[in-house]
């Protein structure tokens, strides 16, 4: 065997997962399908959730090299150690069956409140009383996006363009200019002092194209960066924008495949006796690939990550990192933006990424384990602490920090679990816990507001969990409501009430089949006794909006109270499996209040889409006329809705038909 050939093995890339084809071969866990989570686990068990070790800091980037060697044999006692109970638990025939049958083979390396900006309008331009910005997960820290407006102009992206369209008052709606960006356009942010920073894909680099908008007929260039890694996420708060990479360290070029020739057998017995042989077997294996990774030569098979030229750069690491990756953390001065940038690098990876006003968390998921790490981002970013949970986090929701207690909840497949971190602690301190929070169930939402969190579990019905964390070393759940379907996304209405976007369900006593799309509006001024105040079912079997799995998509203005989401809309069936055929696609525009509950002000349906080129239950096609976000802009006159789609912008009176009055499209010259 080629010693090349150990480090796939010990980084867990391409190895089958727990089914019965592969009793001969050593099991490598994936990561686990987010159905059949509670399978995962039961083959794999659960990790220890002990805090991390802080991470080193260090400003030779080739001594991130170094420690590669560190995370690959890291990576092979968590192979070998989840391996050595493997025929224990894999011949439970109930759940190899089950989890067979859901989990993907791993035949190949896997590839790597609203917000308002700072109005660009001069002194003598009107401007709206109201307006409703990005749907924020924190207020004050923006989050890019589709679109962003300051009230008087919207700012959208459209393939490789930046345009610019007047949207208030309403006579003067219309393209005002465009500037094209070098690459595909992903998403923007609206700056200060006439800033647009749009973020676009060029191959494998990411570029951030700032652009002067201080005259919107003209739009100028200032400063392009690149950087390499796939982008997970990026943030803009105290006059800083942060972006965060995922960078592979490690070269993929040679061929690092582990025949399955080579390693131990399990003959299909559990039998104490064959347990010890194999996992003997296990343990010889672990101390020969151990010997041959400690002799390769790392500095020829990975790769330094250099800053960007001029940039200030740290590097940290840490005695438990896993993976091939680096997380790469670019800070720039929004308000200076040719001042030198900050970049640190972390080694390990990142899939999800929390921001509060004054923390960045960056976290990743291996297996039943999230690793997350703390920075304090009140000014430039400084690394302050890391701790590890049980678990997986479904969004960035299942994150959130307050009064220096960072709240985090976790699925453990068949189970909630909810931990509250001292995050001003180097350790990120475990300060309580509450478990078996919907115990045979999956995790679908969550929010924490204040001294609360909401928690959704689904398996017929939807539980809404109301969780006291007002001490957060004593949290507990206060309360617990059960009602048909289940909520994707929750948002607050105030301090009282919360609005439930998700979907119905029609029970089948052992399951449930999802069906159309739900809004709900919960009461939950009592923490003890929650209760749905008022529910609409939106279509049939299929029926579904962006808006329940992105949150930029759900617009709310709560001075109004009224409520815009995008939809795809299948006709009702008689319940169960079956689908109802396609209706159509479009936005629904509701006034939601406590007596009345949802009430339809108007339902805007496109024409020209069929069902191949909308949003469906089984992806994406075509969808340039597709909806995907929403503006209410307006004053004592009257209100108006702004509509992006891919292809343009549209302005909307709020009547029944939400009539377009005026729109401007992708190629539209400018006037």
């Amino acid at each position: 065997m080629k010693k090349g050939m150990i480090v796939l093995f010990a980084a867990g890339l391409v190895l089958a997962g727990c089914s019965d084809k592969n009793k001969g071969g050593l099991i490598v866990p994936p990561a686990p399908p987010v159905a059949g989570m509670a399978y995962y686990l039961d083959c794999f068990g659960h990790e220890d959730s002990n805090p991390a070790p802080s991470l080193s800091k260090t400003k030779d980037p080739k001594h991130l090299v170094s420690e590669m060697r560190k995370t690959v044999l890291n990576r092979l006692d968590a192979i070998i150690d989840y391996n050595a109970n493997y025929c224990k638990n894999i011949f439970k025939k109930e759940v190899r069956q089950r989890f067979s049958s859901s989990m993907p083979t791993l035949n190949a390396m896997p590839s790597a409140s609203p917000n308002v900006a700072a109005p660009s309008a001069s002194s003598n331009e009107a401007q709206p009383e109201s307006f409703t910005g990005t749907n924020l997960q924190e207020a004050g820290v923006d989050e890019a996006d589709l679109i962003k407006t300051d009230g008087l102009r919207a700012y959208s992206i459209h393939g490789k363009k930046l345009k610019i369209t007047r949207v208030w008052p309403a006579e003067s709606f219309g393209a005002e200019g465009e500037i094209e960006i070098k690459g595909e356009s992903k998403s923007l942010f609206l700056l200060e002092a006439n800033k647009v920073a749009v973020l676009s894909r060029l191959k494998d680099q990411t570029q951030v194209t700032f652009i002067d908008v201080s005259n919107p007929a003209e739009p100028k260039v200032i400063k392009e960066s690149k950087y390499s890694g796939a982008l997970v996420s990026e943030r803009a708060v105290n006059g800083f924008l942060h972006l965060v990479f995922n960078a592979p360290i490690m070269d993929f070029n040679e061929n690092y495949w582990l025949k399955d020739s080579a390693l131990p057998k399990c003959d299909g017995s559990d039998t104490p006796e064959n347990i010890a042989v194999y996992r003997s077997a296990l343990m010889r294996l672990k101390g020969e690939k151990k010997k041959e990774i400690e002799s390769l030569d790392f500095s020829k098979i990975t790769k330094v990550l250099a800053p960007s030229v001029g940039a200030v750069a740290e590097y940290y690491y840490s005695a438990d990192t896993f993976g091939d990756s680096v997380v790469r953390v670019v800070t720039l001065d929004t308000k200076n933006i040719q001042s030198p940038e900050k970049q640190t690098f972390v080694l390990g990876g990142v899939n999800m990424v929390y921001a509060s006003s004054t923390s960045l968390f960056a976290a990743d998921t291996q297996w039943s384990t999230t690793r997350i790490h703390r920075f304090d981002i009140v000014k430039q970013p400084v690394y302050t602490g890391s701790t590890s949970v049980d678990g997986r986090l479904i969004n960035s929701f299942a994150m959130g920090e307050y009064k220096n207690v960072l709240r985090v909840a976790t699925d453990l497949g068949n189970r909630t679990q909810l931990s509250t971190l001292d995050s001003k602690d180097v350790k990120l301190g475990l300060l309580g816990k509450v478990e078996d929070i919907g115990k045979g169930e999956d995790l679908y939402a969550v929010r924490f507001l204040g001294d609360r969190g909401y928690a959704v579990t689904f398996k017929k019905v939807d539980p809404l969990f109301v969780i006291d964390l007002a001490d957060p070393r004593n949290p507990k759940i206060a309360g617990e409501l059960k009602v048909p379907g289940f909520s994707q996304y929750l948002h607050p209405v105030e301090d009282s009430q919360l609005i439930g976007l998700g979907k119905d369900a029609d029970d089948q006593g052992s399951f449930a089949w999802f069906q159309g799309l739900k809004l709900s509006l919960f009461d939950v001024k009592e923490a003890t006794s929650p209760k749905e105040l008022h529910a609409v079912v939106i279509g049939g079997r299929g029926t579904g909006s962006e808006a329940a799995y992105d949150h930029h998509a759900f617009t709310f203005d709560l001075s109004q109270r009224l409520l815009a989401i995008p939809v795809t809309v299948f006709k009702e069936t008689q319940g169960g499996g079956s689908f109802g055929a396609f209706e159509y696609s479009g936005l629904q525009l509701y006034k939601v209040g406590a007596e009345r509950g949802f009430e339809l002000i108007g339902t805007l349906k496109l024409s020209g889409t069929d069902f191949s080129e909308v949003d469906t239950p089984w992806g994406r096609s075509s969808y340039e006329s597709t909806i995907r976000r929403s503006l209410l802009i307006g004053d004592a006159s009257g209100t108006m809705l702004v509509t992006y789609r891919n292809d343009g912008v549209g302005l909307h009176t709020l009547d029944e038909n939400l009539t377009e009055i005026d729109s401007v499209q992708m190629n539209e010259e400018m006037r």
